[in-house]
């Protein structure tokens, strides 16, 4: 009975059984299952001999027989390490996936090192460039600024003597100006003889009523356009032009009228003429020996002229600075009387001056006569 066990197990086929026994020992010994194949050990209790049995019957709970546990299959155990094999495969190959990305990872970041590195160096390489071009810069900004410095330097001391040139030039000119003016405001020149002559005046006052539209009209339009009006027109028709006619040879009635109007002409005489230098010069009208030169514009060639013509100019320029000064309502607490007067003194310099008078300062002056001893006719 020990035996029948292990020759009935399916582990041992009828063909088989008995040349398992023949092996030799050493054969049996050196046999090596393969590790999938091998059975677990075979547990066989030990059974009870016959003079140990007592007659009495026996519980069959308490009889422990002999128990085998029949060993799986290949099949069975194949089935069973098939899914860890896979679930080792699965793994291994997810760990083979991430070193991959690992190491993906590691040249991405090995070659952004380089790139920096590079990146690096091309930064400093442009940063040194940049300090050698600033310091080039900066250099020469200094060397343009100095030399800036200097530049300005000289406009300014060339500027300083221009300045003190028309400084001087303009120190003249007011002095002229205030000759003019002291002229102007002062009694009409007039021959002593012709004093003992006047005894009175008679105004028209069809001319004195055109004169007060002229007042109130000259005030209401620009400067330059004076001209249009008719007293101002019969002015220069019948006493600016012949006045003017020896310098309009040479220079434009229309250009002169409009530089007097707007009081820019320059008359000054010549302080470098010298007696051996009389004829060096003539009056470009009527070619004289020349005492004056005058300029229409500041900027302008001087003209030289002799002291007839200068006289002429002269008389043209109060006319229009009397002009002026009623656009300008300086006159304005005046009576149109006095204005009128005044117009009339001006109008009979112009025609002394083209008739030969010359204009002297230091001879005596008629008086103007009063408001209150002029006659009024009326036609």
């Amino acid at each position: 009975m020990r035996w029948s066990a292990i020759i009935k197990s399916p582990w041992f086929p009828p063909n088989t059984q008995q040349k398992y026994y023949d092996d030799d020992n050493d054969q049996r010994d050196n046999f090596q299952m393969p590790t999938a194949l091998q059975l677990p050990a075979v547990h066989i209790a030990p059974c009870r001999s016959a003079s140990s049995l007592s007659l009495s019957p026996l519980p069959t709970s308490s009889l422990t027989p002999c128990t085998y546990q029949p060993a799986k299959d290949a099949g069975t155990i194949r089935q069973q390490l098939t899914p860890r094999i896979t679930r080792q495969d699965d793994e291994i190959r997810a760990l083979k996936e991430e070193l991959t990305a690992l190491n993906q990872k590691y040249t991405a970041q090995a070659e952004q090192l380089v790139r920096t590195e590079q990146t690096k160096m091309a930064m400093e390489s442009e940063l040194e460039e940049l300090s050698g071009h600033l310091f080039e810069q900066a250099n020469n900004m200094v060397r343009n600024a100095r030399h800036d410095c200097q530049a300005m330097q000289q406009t300014i001391e060339r500027l300083q003597a221009q300045l003190e040139q028309a400084q001087t030039q303009l120190d003249h000119e007011q002095s002229q100006l205030r000759e003019l003016r002291a002229r102007f405001e002062s009694d009409p020149p007039m021959p002593c003889f012709a004093q003992k002559e006047m005894k009175g005046f008679m105004f028209d006052n069809y001319q004195v009523e055109q004169f007060r539209k002229f007042l109130i009209r000259v005030r209401t339009m620009p400067l330059p356009d004076v001209h249009r009006l008719p007293l101002v027109k019969q002015c220069l028709h019948e006493d600016v032009g012949p006045c003017l006619g020896p310098l309009k040879s040479k220079i434009a009635l229309s250009k002169m009228v409009d530089c007097l109007v707007q009081q820019t002409c320059f008359i000054d005489r010549r302080y470098s003429h010298h007696a051996n230098q009389a004829g060096s010069a003539t009056c470009f009208a009527c070619s004289r020996p020349s005492m004056f030169h005058f300029r229409l514009r500041e900027h302008d060639k001087p003209w030289s002229i002799d002291r007839r013509c200068r006289d002429r100019l002269v008389t043209v320029c109060d006319f229009y600075a009397f002009i002026r000064n009623v656009h300008d309502g300086r006159y304005a607490s005046r009576p149109v009387e006095d204005l009128f007067w005044e117009l009339t003194r001006a109008r009979l310099s112009m025609f002394w001056a083209r008739s030969g008078v010359l204009i002297d300062k230091d001879l005596p002056s008629v008086p103007m006569p009063k408001s209150s001893e002029i006659e009024d006719r009326t036609e």
